[in-house]
């Protein structure tokens, strides 16, 4: 979990130095570390260390990542190596006619934006949040209804009083975190990934950005995305069948690329990027519209989106 953590870490700040670190330890101690997680962890300790290592590492790393992790996993009788509060790899149900796809291989295809069907929990409200993510992709308005209401009710009356979402242990270091699971972690996952889709690749100076905006929402606005040594704010606002998206870069680094998908529901008539007219290779998905745009964030950067 800890790799895996400098790893996301490394591809969001591009500081390699914990990745490093924690790629040499996972190489010098393979065959030692029991975790779910370490084939993912070593694919995004690859992606992060991109110019950050030698190709013998990053071949070894890669090879690492390959390894398809225990599709029927069960809790361990004894406590192993620490691991992310919301990364468990769910059982498969008893006499399911087909295999669910582990924890680990959703929460990989959620951290490059794309979430999928997520596994099934034994807590209800984990499921309903790691739900809420798939449908960001397919029902933003679906999405944010459920994703509010779990929200909500850790707001206004949670396992801990107000504001929480966990029931908070007399003695967590006594805890074994191996297999735990955290409502507060899976709604934050939720909202980077499945309503933002952020996808941050700092190693090569790029960021994803697939905003899928609720219907009903008007404006909406997040500041503070990391990216390199830079900062990024996203301004939504819509008029009518006029939508206008604004990436304005908050504290200068390297200009990142932005890879920006927006997901527009019904058709689109016209794109204006900075005010000029943009010919755009449109992906229809359903009932909405994904508006594929590319462009260095070197200054403020202005998109209008006109529906049908």
């Amino acid at each position: 979990a800890a790799g895996l953590l400098a790893a996301r870490l490394g591809l969001t700040t591009g500081d390699t130095k914990v990745s490093a670190t924690f790629a040499e330890r996972i190489l010098d101690e393979l065959g030692t570390i029991e975790s779910d997680l370490l084939p993912l962890a070593a694919g995004n300790l690859a992606d992060a260390l991109h110019y950050g290592a030698t190709e013998e590492v990053l071949d070894s790393l890669r090879k690492m990542s390959l390894v398809s992790p225990d599709p029927n996993p069960t809790t361990p009788s004894s406590p192993r190596a620490t691991r992310l509060p919301m990364a468990r790899t769910a059982s498969n149900l008893p006499g399911s006619p087909t295999r669910e796809a582990t924890y680990t291989s959703w929460l990989k295809n959620l951290l490059t934006g794309n979430p999928g069907h997520p596994p099934s929990s034994f807590d209800d409200r984990l499921s309903r949040a790691r739900r809420s993510a798939e449908l960001f992709r397919l029902d933003p308005d679906r999405a944010w209804r459920d994703w509010r209401l779990l929200l909500d009710e850790g707001l206004n009356q949670g396992p801990e009083g107000p504001a929480t979402w966990e029931t908070i242990p007399s003695n967590p270091h006594s805890q074994i975190q191996d297999y735990g699971e955290s409502l507060t972690a899976e709604l934050l996952l939720a909202l980077a990934h499945g309503l933002l889709g952020l996808a941050p690749d700092a190693p090569l100076g790029r960021l994803r950005i697939a905003p899928r905006i609720p219907s009903h929402l008007v404006s909406f606005e997040v500041t503070g995305v990391q990216i390199g040594d830079g900062e990024v704010s996203v301004a939504y606002q819509r008029e009518r069948k006029q939508i206008n998206f604004t990436l304005k870069p908050e504290r200068v680094g390297i200009p990142p690329l932005i890879i920006f998908e927006p997901l527009i529901r019904g058709t689109v008539q016209k794109v204006l990027v900075d005010g000029n007219t943009a010919e755009l290779n449109l992906k229809r998905v359903s009932t909405q519209t994904v508006v594929p745009i590319q462009l260095p964030l070197d200054s403020t950067r202005t998109m209008t989106i006109v529906t049908g």
